[in-house]
């Protein structure tokens, strides 16, 4: 597939994960906090889970100190309520040379892993009773990955700031290479936590998939970098995909109704 192909079918998958302040008159009706890819054309959504925290009360890690004892199916643990701002996934397309297509997709259900700075949203099309069909990205195995592979970035460094610095809407690539595998090349499978990319990324970009370059195999979702002042701070970290929950908690996620826990493996 040629390159531009390639970018092109991130760039569709890929989403802002924002507030959305109802009210379109607005320069920009919403804010953008992090940045996603869509995994499954029913609507699954991979992020950070520090993107997440952005709209809760409490950050994950601090709610789950405070547990209810009530017990969930799969062997969960109820939390007490928090507060928990509406989230919204905004998917771009351009619909023709002369106009830009914005889906907006509101959050139903969050994952949220406790190990790794990972969840996983359901998405529910706004306005849309008819199935919906989202697009994707493909998943790289973290074996697939050696240091000095060519990488790239898809997300939305700034957020709704670079639409006024630059004038940009949709999402931004970067590129760049594999600088290191954490915890080094070689590691067994399940010891492999993260991946350390040489590639410019912004707060904003947080969520956004890593990708190999060539064929857009997405192997990494971004968790963050050094600080913009560092001199290092093309350095960043994407953390590897295969720490997500497994197929069958994607699953029940992606059969969860309105209201209801789904059914995952803790």
């Amino acid at each position: 597939m040629p390159p531009h192909e390639t970018l092109q079918r991130i760039k569709a998958a890929t989403v802002a994960i924002a507030r959305w302040h109802g009210d379109t008159s607005r320069r920009h009706p919403f804010s953008i906090i992090g940045s996603g890819f869509c995994i499954d054309p029913n609507g699954i959504v991979v992020t950070s889970r520090h993107v997440v925290d952005a709209f809760l009360g409490k950050p994950t890690l601090e709610q789950i100190k405070e547990p209810t004892g009530e017990k969930l199916p799969g062997g969960g643990e109820i939390l007490p309520p928090v507060q928990f701002e509406d989230m919204y996934v905004v998917f771009y397309a351009m619909r023709s040379s002369t106009e830009l297509s914005v889906m907006l997709g509101h959050v139903t259900h969050v994952i949220a892993k406790t190990d790794h700075d990972l969840a996983v949203l359901r998405v529910n099309p706004e306005g849309r009773s008819a199935p919906y069909s989202f697009p994707v990205v493909k998943i790289a195995e973290p074996e697939e990955v050696n240091e000095g592979d060519e990488i790239g970035i898809c997300g939305f460094p700034l957020g709704e700031h670079l639409h006024d610095l630059l004038g940009t809407v949709t999402a931004s690539f970067t590129k760049g290479i594999v600088s290191s595998i954490v915890p080094g090349p070689g590691a067994r499978r399940d010891l492999i936590k993260a991946f350390q990319v040489d590639a410019g990324a912004a707060p904003g970009n947080s969520g956004g998939p890593v990708f190999f370059w060539d064929t857009g195999r997405v192997f990494g979702a971004l968790e963050g970098g050094l600080p913009l002042e560092s001199k290092a701070s093309h350095l960043n970290k994407a953390t590897a995909l295969h720490h997500l929950p497994d197929a069958e908690s994607l699953e029940a996620l992606e059969r969860a109704k309105i209201g209801e826990y789904p059914s995952i493996k803790p």
